[in-house]
Order: C-alpha cells, then sequence, then structure tokens
C-alpha cells in the first residue's frame, strides 16, 4: 500500500497468475464473517479497498477452477479433432493408391485378354476396396462436423463465462429489493455497458436460471408447486435459493 502505483499494480495484475495454494489459503478467511470490505473499512478504508480487490480475485479464482473441467474437455475435442484428421489423410492417400491399383488393372485388363477372369476377380475386390475407403470417409467426416460443433459450443461458452457470471453475481448480490424493470435496466443497461468497456464477451439473450440452476428442472419443480410462472417470481425463486445470504420474504 506504501507504493505510489499501488492501484495501478492491482488493476494491471493479471488474475490467471493467481496460483492454487495461494487461493486455498485463503479459502479459511472466507468463510470469516468479518472478513468483508465493511468490516476492514472501520479500521482503514484503503485496506477496505484492498480487501474487496481480493476478494474480486478469489471469485474470479473460483469460476476459473468450475470451468477447467470445459476447458480440459475442449483440449480432449481438439486432440480428437487432429487424431480424426490425420485417419482421414491417412484414408485419403489409401483412396489414391486403390484409385492407381484399379487403372493399373484395367490397363492390364485390356491388354492382356487371356488374364481376363483373373483380373476381373481382382479388379471387383478392388473396387470394394475403394467403397469401403469412400464409406470410412464419409463417416469420419460426420464425426468431424460434430466434434468440431461441439468444440465451437464449449469454445463459447468458456469465452462468456466471466461476464456471464459477473450478471449473475450482481443479480444475486443487488437486484433483491428492485422491481422487474429496474432489475432489467440494471442488468441490460449498465452491467452490459461496463461489461464492454471491459471488453468482456456475454452470451447473447442470457437466462440467468441457466447460469444459475443446475438442474433444468429445478425451475419446473417450483411451478408445479404453486410458485407463478411470470419471470418475476422466477427471479424472486433465484434469489432464495441461490443467494448465500438469507433473504428477507415480506407477504
Amino acid at each position: 500500500l506504501g507504493e505510489a502505483d499501488c492501484i495501478q499494480q492491482m488493476e494491471q495484475y493479471p488474475p490467471e497468475e493467481i496460483q492454487g495454494e495461494d487461493y486455498e489459503i485463503l479459502l479459511p478467511y472466507l468463510e470469516l464473517a468479518v472478513f468483508t470490505a465493511d468490516s476492514a473499512k472501520k479500521a482503514s478504508p484503503a485496506a477496505a479497498g484492498m480487501l474487496t480487490w481480493v476478494l474480486k480475485m478469489c471469485e474470479y479464482q473460483k469460476v476459473r477452477i468450475s470451468l477447467q473441467p470445459r476447458v480440459d474437455q475442449i483440449r480432449k475435442l481438439e486432440q480428437s479433432l487432429v487424431h480424426v484428421s490425420e485417419e482421414k489423410a491417412t484414408a485419403r492417400r489409401q483412396l489414391d493408391e486403390l484409385q492407381g491399383e484399379m487403372a493399373a488393372m484395367q490397363k492390364e485388363f485390356e491388354e492382356t485378354f487371356s488374364e481376363k477372369g483373373q483380373l476381373e476377380s481382382e479388379t471387383e475386390d478392388t473396387k470394394a476396396k475403394l467403397r469401403a475407403a469412400h464409406a470410412l470417409i464419409e463417416a469420419m467426416q460426420t464425426e468431424k462436423v460434430d466434434w468440431t460443433r461441439q468444440s465451437s459450443v464449449l469454445a463459447a461458452g468458456l469465452t462468456c463465462a466471466a461476464a456471464d457470471s459477473s450478471i449473475a453475481a450482481t443479480f444475486l448480490a443487488y437486484c433483491g429489493p428492485f422491481n422487474l424493470k429496474i432489475r432489467e435496466s440494471l442488468l441490460k443497461d449498465s452491467l452490459l455497458e461496463d461489461l464492454h468497456k471491459l471488453r468482456l464477451e456475454c452470451t447473447e439473450n442470457l437466462s440467468l436460471q441457466h447460469v444459475l440452476c443446475d438442474d433444468p428442472l429445478e425451475v419446473l419443480d417450483w411451478k408445479s408447486q404453486g410458485l407463478p410462472s411470470d419471470e418475476f417470481s422466477v427471479q424472486n425463486g433465484l434469489l432464495t435459493t441461490k443467494s448465500i445470504r438469507y433473504p428477507l420474504l415480506l407477504d
């Protein structure tokens, strides 16, 4: 805190350089009720700012850890894609070789009529191999399209993860007391503008249910138990069940 460029260093510090052991050391402190910016502010406003920065870094690390399986899955799919491409190239080379053999056999068939029966048998065998090679290439092409699509979907989800998580966290932390119109203005106008300034991409038409609910049937279960189906009621259900604090409910 005593350095002149302390704030600049904090703003420019890359969060991906946070070590896992550093994050694990902080975990016990994060569970303490007094380990908050408000508590630190009573002792020092500067310490409160520093603590807020630390808490945000920890939130980022938590999100990064939760997304690591997706990153690993993308890398695995990329490796599979490379393997399929190599197999396709091998099959293509085999196909070219078989086509060359077929042409040579056809020429020999025309030149040596006496060996017609034997060459016809070999030609049919080569044609069968050619059909099998074509079928293999078509099957590999279909699998390549599927794996490429899955890789694109996971990569897009990873690109938008930070912004989507920020929107969901803002909703849980600040939107509880407001009506639906104010919530939408806060999330879709003010927050999106800040995210765009930070060059963070978010999912288009982001659904809070998709981000906050692990089970897609959870909201349907609420509705079956009597929760109204309007968006405001569903948001209140999310605030009640997903917030780490106890909600204040007024009937």
